[in-house]
């Protein structure tokens, strides 16, 4: 069974309880006044007699619910056709109301023991019945309409995003290629052989930033797999003079990440900060687990932030990423490291892959 059909199936329970817990609220609601008026009008009925006396009505209800919801769905009023669909539905109303008589007046008898139902209490029956079906009716197409406008919202909301999304990496993905196409004419002119192994991890990498496809979130697992192939990139470059280290707990690897998520970061610190250091230089890639937040470093030992900080392109776009995904729930801080050099971390809600 998928997560989406678990959660679809899930939902459906949750509504079909509410469903249910409304009609129970619904049927007390109403025959708590029947019992109270009953004794002051000096003819008590007993609490079992006044629920059944109005359970049969919303019982009837409650299975017309879902066909109510259909056709409110199949015919919406919509803008520029309320008079012809108000009119329809209150056709609708009318014949819901007819046949809600029709069954009341059929199992009052029996559910009351009484087989006298006398012309005094269907009129009465009715009456309260007309009343009480149009309102419901109207409820129901109401909050139908609502429902689906709102679920309307959210999806154009969430296209939105992905939108959004989508649009900050395609912006990343040419920054990083520019960026190694240079380095990769540089070291042309000093090292050919270099910059063929070079361009062959860079269509490597392009190859599988390409797999990614529309993918919005992928396993920290195949996040590092892309990031271990950008690295490979760079220890050409910079040959032995820049130690990397990689310290990630394995119980994160499944956490959910944005595609693309450290590349920004680390080319960051070789760019800005290890370039210009050319020797001992280190870099660390951390991730842990802290409470319900995956918690990601990149620390380098190069140049350093200056004040103040200017974000490029990369870590701007890294952060505005991070805010669509998680609002509030993330955060990202830039810091000097303590010996000199950068601290950038990342800490968001851990979220798995279903396997």
């Amino acid at each position: 069974m998928t997560e989406g059909t678990m959660e679809s199936r899930i939902s459906r329970g949750r509504m079909a309880a509410i469903a249910a817990g409304a009609w129970i609220v619904l049927t007390l609601a109403f025959a708590i006044p029947d019992y109270f008026v009953a004794r002051a009008l000096h003819q008590p009925v007993s609490w079992h007699r006044a629920l059944l006396g109005v359970a049969p009505h919303f019982i009837i209800w409650a299975l017309f619910a879902l066909a109510i919801a259909s056709l409110a769905r199949r015919w919406p009023i919509a803008r520029g056709r309320v008079a012809p669909r108000a009119a329809l539905h209150f056709l609708f109303a009318l014949a819901f109301y007819g046949t809600d008589c029709a069954i009341s007046f059929a199992l009052m008898p029996a559910l009351l023991h009484d087989p006298r139902l006398t012309p005094e209490m269907m009129r009465a029956l009715s009456i309260r019945s007309f009343y009480n079906d149009f309102v419901l009716y109207w409820l129901i197409v109401g909050v139908v309409h609502l429902l689906d406008e709102s679920r309307r919202r959210a999806a154009l909301e969430r296209e939105f995003s992905i939108a959004q999304l989508s649009a900050l990496r395609s912006q990343i993905q040419p920054h990083f290629l520019f960026n190694t196409l240079n380095a990769i004419a540089e070291l042309l002119h000093a090292d050919a052989r270099a910059a063929e192994r070079m361009t062959t991890s860079l269509a490597d990498l392009l190859r599988g930033t390409l797999d990614l496809g529309d993918r919005q979130e992928i396993p920290l697992r195949d996040e590092l797999q892309l990031l271990d192939l950008y690295l490979g990139i760079q220890q050409t470059r910079f040959s032995d003079s820049i130690a990397i280290e990689r310290h990630v707990e394995p119980n994160v690897l499944s956490a959910l990440v944005p595609p693309l998520l450290l590349q920004p970061l680390v080319e960051n610190a070789f760019r800005h900060g290890l370039a210009r250091k050319r020797q001992h230089g280190r870099l660390d890639v951390l991730g842990r687990r802290s409470g319900g937040q995956l918690v990601l470093e990149v620390i380098d030992n190069g140049a350093g932030f200056t004040e103040p900080v200017h974000e490029g392109i990369g870590l701007r776009n890294t952060r505005v990423r991070l805010e669509q995904m998680h609002g509030e729930a993330q955060s990202m801080k830039l810091a000097s490291g303590e010996g000199g050099g950068a601290h950038i971390t990342i800490s968001m809600p851990l979220r798995e892959a279903v396997r």
